[in-house]
């Protein structure tokens, strides 16, 4: 029993399962074929009523050519007839008449085409032809249809049934109208060959045929011009045809004519003419019938392969069941993978926050102290005349601007890692770039007694777009860095432009100490620097190539080097640039010797005494080399050391430039532009930004904080002056000529005086504010040698080396 009831069950299993498989299956199948008789039908109802619209609207719009065709001759003659009756009334003589007949059939002729022609009639008890046909002896007009037809009338215009012209073998109709004396009659004849091209139009897509006929079955005019002038009723089904015609009047019907059951559209016109169109039945839905077998076939298919689906489905029911279940311990185990992801991004991301955060304090901490550094060093070569001292100070000079260089650096690649790294393009002048990188770059090379040779070719645009300020960066990075690792021989830069790719192209070729082969992969990565044990004495982080590159491809290039150790490189970089003019920058190498040979007599100089500068710095240091860095300009100084004393002082007087700290105690520089422009303190003075923060976007950032423009720390004099030049009133700066005649008026008047700067006595000048300390220099500098110091330390220190006339201390110290 126990081995019976087994096979049972699996029996009962087995159907269980499939009674599962094929329900599905089943429902799908009638869903299927319900939905395949739905769109059949709907599809063939939308086509048939298509196709009935399309053949309506075609037969409407012959109709309304016939109609029209028909109207003009009506209204022709109408016109003509009235024209005749009032030549009558008027007393026009027969020859009048018919001159004017004539005349009115060849301005039909012209008017209407040729179509309409003949104008003719019985006119005063004569035949008048417009044609001037000469009819023969025995014609008599009053038998003729066009007559008969008009009496029968009674004075409204009529239509002769269509008939051959015994002349010209054409089917034509006769168009005609007895005038209101009831004696004389007008006709004009009317050619069919027009309706004939109208005609042709009654078929869709060349299936089915038409004709025009009028109301005893005569056709007028038929797609087959073989069968104008016929009589449809000739046959059995021809009758049968007429009299569906008729009684439809407009509109359609289903006839057998000519062995096939077809669909006739009919409308009726003026008349008591139609205008038909026979569509065979198979013609015109065969096409419908082709795609609802091939919809019904698609149907079919997309069954099967539901079906199959389903079948394999249900088979791998347990495998899915299992492999969701893996899933999800997949998507657990990913969650988790995800979360120690978003915490070592967070983490990720607060390092990069705390790098940037370092970055912009360092920049500032940095730059600070620099500034007083270089400014102060400035002052040495500028007042300095001991050969030693100089000396000493270009060595702080080239080791603060190395500094500098390497901040900077660090600074470009923190940005370019971060994706904060923005290109901001302008259009600019090629020929000031060149001029900057000789500027920058050639007395480097000729303090080395390397040859230094440019090479620009003549055709490269004159103006173009692009960030200037990187391109500037990339041609200066290649070409120091060929000048670094060059101990003699020459630095060679070519540039070109290919006008056909906008593609900018520098090479730069050295005779240095050549890179290994070995070395060349990472020649471009950040803080790499090849070869050290050769190259310990050479300066530099390794960053610069790396930002290059990288900004090389920012704009759409590249850079590549070919080398050979120890006998030098050779870089090539391209950047992609628009070009704005076009106008090559000529012969620059010819210029650039040319103005090598007058370099030595151009001194350049900005002197402005009648201008006015405010400079706000809480650091006095800062003030006193930005005001000793100003001094051989002449330019009248005011110092604040805070934003509310800078407040204080922009409402008692007007300032011609603003320099202002962004980092100060108190007020901060935006809080107190934002207090000037506010009160309007300043009116359009230009307030510049005195800042050591060089991170990313600073520059955009207070300019849209309202700055005019922005001077970083440490404080470059050609900066500086640049900035002065541009915001000064072009009236306030000493022309060269005007410059030259105030030193002429000083040198004669020492000479008058017989004295000099060694000869005056000696004033020692103590005093906290750098503001008293310059206004006391302006005064005593005409007679007496100044030294002058903030504090009493300072004084006990120059008093224990040197003797004084004179010492001056502030009142409240004293």
């Amino acid at each position: 029993m126990d081995k019976q009831a087994k096979p049972d069950n699996n029996t009962k299993e087995h159907i269980h399962t499939r009674h599962i498989i094929l329900i599905p299956v089943i429902l799908v199948f009638i869903f299927v074929a319900v939905m395949v008789v739905n769109t059949s039908r709907l599809t063939y109802n939308v086509a048939v009523l298509n196709s009935g619209s399309v053949i309506e609207d075609r037969i409407k719009n012959v109709s309304s050519l016939v109609e029209n065709h028909l109207n003009t001759a009506e209204n022709v003659l109408q016109i003509t007839a009235d024209s005749v009756q009032h030549m009558l009334i008027s007393g026009s003589t027969p020859a009048r008449i018919h001159e004017f007949l004539v005349e009115e059939s060849n301005n039909v002729s012209e008017q209407f085409g040729e179509n309409y022609f003949g104008i003719y009639g019985y006119v005063m008890s004569k035949y008048m032809d417009g044609l001037n046909w000469e009819p023969p002896a025995d014609y008599d007009p009053k038998t003729r249809d066009w007559y008969i037809v008009a009496k029968e009338s009674n004075g409204e215009v009529a239509i002769v049934p269509p008939y051959y012209d015994a002349q010209t073998g054409s089917m034509i109709i006769s168009v005609c109208r007895m005038l209101s004396d009831r004696q004389n009659i007008l006709s004009m004849d009317v050619h069919l060959d027009g309706i004939q091209e109208m005609a042709k139009e009654l078929t869709i897509n060349g299936k089915g045929y038409g004709f025009i006929m009028d109301e005893t079955g005569f056709v007028i005019a038929h797609t087959d011009p073989e069968n104008n002038g016929k009589y449809i009723d000739v046959t059995t089904e021809g009758t049968e045809l007429l009299e569906g015609i008729k009684k439809t009047g407009s509109g359609t019907f289903v006839t057998t004519y000519e062995n096939d059951k077809s669909t006739v559209y009919v409308n009726g016109i003026m008349n008591g003419w139609y205008v038909v169109m026979v569509v065979s039945n198979s013609e015109l839905y065969w096409e419908v019938t082709r795609q609802l077998l091939f919809n019904a076939f698609i149907c079919f298919m997309v069954f099967i392969m539901i079906a199959s689906l389903y079948y394999v489905a249900h088979r791998n029911e347990r495998a899915y069941t299992k492999q969701m279940e893996e899933m999800k311990l997949e998507e657990q185990k990913a969650a988790y993978e995800r979360k120690v992801l978003e915490l070592e991004k967070d983490a990720a991301d607060a390092s990069n926050k705390a790098k940037s955060d370092f970055l912009a304090n360092m920049s500032h901490e940095i730059r600070t102290p620099m500034n007083a550094i270089i400014g102060m060093d400035e002052m040495i070569l500028r007042e300095s005349g001991d050969p030693k001292i100089t000396k000493y100070a270009n060595n702080i000079q080239s080791a603060g601007k190395t500094l500098l260089s390497i901040v900077n650096d660090i600074l470009d690649l923190s940005k370019i890692e971060s994706g904060k790294m923005e290109l901001i393009p302008s259009e600019y002048d090629f020929a000031s770039v060149l001029n900057d990188i000789v500027n920058m770059t050639k007395n480097k090379a000729n303090e080395k007694g390397l040859r230094y040779e440019l090479n620009a070719s003549q055709d490269i645009p004159s103006v173009m777009y692009g960030d200037e300020i990187r391109i500037r960066q990339i041609i200066l990075n290649v070409v120091n860095n060929a000048i670094k690792y060059t101990a003699a021989g020459k630095v060679a830069i070519d540039i070109s432009f290919d006008p056909e790719n906008n593609e900018l192209k520098i090479v730069v070729s050295d005779t240095g100490f050549g890179i290994k082969q070995e070395d060349l992969e990472k020649l471009f990565d950040s803080f790499q620097r090849l070869d050290e044990t050769k190259n310990r004495n050479i300066e530099g982080t390794g960053l610069g190539l790396n930002i290059t590159k990288r900004l090389a491809e920012m704009m759409g290039g590249s850079i590549s080097v070919e080398s050979e150790y120890g006998k030098g490189s050779v870089f090539s970089v391209t950047v992609i640039q628009k070009v704005v003019d076009a106008a090559p920058i000529g012969n620059y190498t010819e210029r650039l010797e040319k103005a090598d040979e007058k370099k030595e007599d151009y001194k350049p100089m900005l002197v402005a005494p009648n201008a006015k500068v405010l400079i706000v710095d809480d650091n006095e240091m800062n003030l006193e080399v930005i005001s000793e860095l100003m001094s051989d300009t002449k330019i009248r100084i005011k110092t604040a050391i805070s934003g509310q004393e800078c407040l204080n002082m922009v409402r008692r007087e007007r300032f011609d430039i603003v320099f202002l700290d962004q980092m100060m105690p108190g007020l901060s520089g935006i809080q107190t532009l934002l207090t000037i422009r506010r009160e309007n303190l300043c009116g359009d003075t230009p307030i510049i930004v005195l800042t050591a923060d060089a991170i990313v976007g600073a520059k955009d950032a207070y300019i849209r904080e309202g700055f005019a423009d922005y001077l970083s720390k440490p404080v470059i004099y050609s900066n500086l002056e640049a900035l002065l030049v541009k915001y000064l009133d072009d009236s306030l700066i000493l022309s060269r000529d005007q410059i030259e005649a105030e030193e002429r008026k000083a040198a004669e008047k020492a000479a008058v005086s017989g004295t000099d700067a060694e000869d005056k006595p000696v004033v020692l000048v103590i005093n906290k504010s750098p503001e008293k300390l310059k206004e006391l220099k302006e005064v005593l500098s005409a007679r007496y040698k100044g030294v002058f110091v903030k504090d009493e330390a300072a004084a006990e220190k120059y008093l224990s080396k040197h003797e004084v006339e004179f010492i001056i201390r502030d009142g409240k110290d004293a």
